[in-house]
C-alpha cells in the first residue's frame, strides 16, 4: 500500500509509524485510519519486526477528528444518506488483537482522537510539553471511541470520571503518577529514549511470549480468575512447544544472547 497520510520505517527491527499531515496538527482522517490499522498489520506480520512505534510529525501527535470530515459526515448523517461517524471511524480494539507491542510517543497536541487511540497503546511515554487529555466534554461532544472502558482500567474509575467529566488537559508528572502514561522524558529526547526502550523489546523479548503476554492482559481484562488460571496454563504448555522457548533454553546453556526465530 503507498501511504498517503503516514510515514511507515523500519530499523533495527523496530517499526515506526508517523502521521504525516502536520500542516492539520496530524488531524484524523478515514484514510489516515485504514493507514494506520494497515501499517500495524503490516508490521505484525514481519518476522523482522519486534516493535512498534506511533509518532507524529511536527508539533502534534493528533489534535483529534478532522472538523472538514467530520462536518461532512454530519451534512450526509441529516440527509439520510449515512450512517454519519460510525462509516467512517475504526475501533480501536483491534490493537489488542495484535502480537507485537505498540509504543506511543506522545509529542505536542495530542488530544480529542489522538487522546483516545493512545489509551489502546501498550505503552505510552509522553514528551514533557505535550498538551495530553480528553477535551470533549469542554466541546460538548462525547465521549468516543469505548475511551471510557479503557480509561477506567488503566487509571481507575475515580480518575476515570475525573478525565472524562472535565476533558482537562493531564500534566505530565500527574500523567504518569496515576498511570496513565509510563514514563515522561523531555521532549528533545523523546524519539531517542522511545526508540532505546522500543529496541530493548524487539532484541531481549521472544515475539511469541510477548505476543502471549499481551493478549493474556486484555484477555483477562473480561474475564474471571478461574477462566484466566486455566487459559494461562494452557498458554504456558503452547508457549514450551515455540522454536522460541526452544532458543531461550540453547542460548542459556551455551552463555550467550538468544537469536529468537518469532515461531
Amino acid at each position: 500500500m503507498d501511504y498517503t497520510e503516514i510515514i511507515y520505517e523500519k530499523a533495527d527491527r523496530v517499526a515506526t509509524v508517523t502521521f504525516n499531515r502536520p500542516q492539520a496538527l496530524n488531524a484524523y482522517t478515514p484514510t489516515l485510519g485504514l493507514e494506520l490499522k494497515t501499517a500495524l498489520h503490516e508490521a505484525d506480520t514481519d518476522t523482522e519486526v519486534g516493535a512498534i512505534i506511533v509518532t507524529g510529525a511536527g508539533r502534534s501527535f493528533c489534535s483529534g477528528f478532522d472538523v472538514k470530515v467530520g462536518a461532512q459526515a454530519n451534512k450526509a448523517l441529516r440527509a439520510g444518506q449515512s450512517k454519519g461517524y460510525s462509516e467512517i471511524y475504526d475501533n480501536f480494539d483491534y490493537m489488542h488483537q495484535l502480537g507485537k507491542p505498540i509504543i506511543g510517543a506522545i509529542n505536542g497536541h495530542c488530544v480529542f482522537m489522538g487522546f483516545a487511540m493512545t489509551l489502546f497503546f501498550d505503552f505510552r511515554i509522553m514528551a514533557d510539553n505535550a498538551k495530553y487529555g480528553a477535551l470533549f466534554s469542554q466541546k460538548g461532544l462525547a465521549l468516543e471511541q469505548g475511551a471510557g472502558w479503557m480509561l477506567s482500567r488503566l487509571v481507575g474509575v475515580t480518575r476515570a470520571v475525573d478525565l472524562a467529566i472535565t476533558s482537562r488537559l493531564v500534566p505530565p508528572g500527574e500523567a504518569v503518577a496515576m498511570g496513565l502514561v509510563n514514563r515522561v522524558v523531555p521532549a528533545d529526547q523523546l524519539m531517542t529514549v522511545t526508540r532505546e526502550f522500543a529496541r530493548d523489546i524487539a532484541h531481549n523479548c521472544a515475539p511469541t511470549a510477548a505476543a502471549q503476554a499481551k493478549r493474556a492482559v486484555y484477555r483477562d481484562l473480561s474475564t474471571d480468575f478461574g477462566a484466566a488460571y486455566q487459559a494461562s496454563c494452557e498458554d504456558a504448555m503452547k508457549q514450551n512447544l515455540t522454536e522460541d522457548f526452544k532458543e531461550a533454553r540453547r542460548s542459556m546453556a551455551e552463555k550467550r544472547p538468544p537469536n529468537f526465530p518469532g515461531r
